[in-house]
């Protein structure tokens, strides 16, 4: 066995952090300020209408409409809360994958007991990545379900003579908005863009934040792995102090390890398994 790439293993997970801006190598400058606000902007402003909705809903007893729209709020909540985590912890994860990615590196070196070890949890990682994308695309499939939806319905209108843009999704905007989406086609494909701009973020930061700690737990797992096949007979052999010192610091790194993740994660899943259960 050969010592695995790491940036490719991970391409997938990279690729989607840096598209959201929040990967640890992404220079946080005018730029990123400016491509976080056009990225993001279009995201929050979808957030204050949908805010102003369920208010409006409230209002008139529309209870249902209220609730309805309350779950893009709450998900867009949670999303807040998980990016600024990725942000904050930035250069903890960075930390993080420095190490991981200096601990494949040394994979050439092993025996092979202990490469096979390492390779189980490395398939185990590759596992959740085969799934984050299943995931990934499963969730971009719903917005094809909404667009869907407004085509049938708006042939079925068409039929009945009665034609009529059905939006992305059915909400409040403003008056205005509200007067001309049916019968202008820019005020109308304005919010339809917008409604799908909302949906891939909101998927798009879930799966950023979702993979990482599996994967960093994993990763774990595999080095108490090897400190378990370097215990093995450890005095039987020769030196044993040594190996027994070497054994101590190989803990002490898994537990610094481990400091890191619950220091990054431990909110941020807190927040991710409520956003599930929404």
């Amino acid at each position: 066995m050969e010592g695995i790439d790491f940036e490719k293993f991970f391409k997938i997970q990279t690729t989607g952090m840096k598209m959201a801006l929040c990967h640890p190598d992404t220079k946080h400058d005018i730029y990123w300020l400016l491509k976080s606000f056009l990225l993001h902007g279009q995201y929050s402003m979808i957030f204050v209408f949908l805010c102003n909705s369920v208010l409006i809903d409230i209002s008139k007893h529309d209870y249902f409409n209220a609730f309805r729209n309350c779950v893009p709020v709450a998900i867009y909540i949670c999303n807040v809360f998980e990016y600024v985590m990725l942000i904050k912890h930035r250069k903890t994860i960075g930390k993080l994958i420095t190490l991981m990615r200096d601990d494949f590196n040394k994979i050439p070196n092993l025996d092979s007991r202990s490469k096979s070890a390492v390779f189980e949890y490395i398939n185990n990682s590759t596992w959740i990545m085969k799934n984050w994308l299943f995931f990934f695309f499963l969730m971009f499939s719903s917005i094809w379900i909404f667009i869907v939806k407004g085509i049938i319905l708006s042939t079925y209108y068409a039929a009945k003579g009665e034609f009529r843009l059905v939006p992305f999704h059915d909400m409040y905007y403003t008056d205005y908005i509200d007067r001309n989406r049916d019968s202008n086609l820019f005020i109308f494909a304005f919010t339809y863009v917008m409604g799908i701009n909302y949906t891939c973020c909101c998927t798009m930061i879930y799966l950023c934040a979702l993979p990482l700690g599996p994967i960093f737990m994993l990763h774990v797992c595999g080095l108490l792995e090897l400190i378990i096949i370097k215990f093995e007979n450890v005095f039987e052999k020769d030196n044993v102090n040594e190996r027994l010192n070497e054994i101590v610091k190989d803990l002490q790194y898994v537990y610094g390890f481990v400091e890191d993740i619950n220091t990054c994660f431990t909110f941020m899943y807190e927040v991710i398994l409520k956003q599930t259960m929404i």
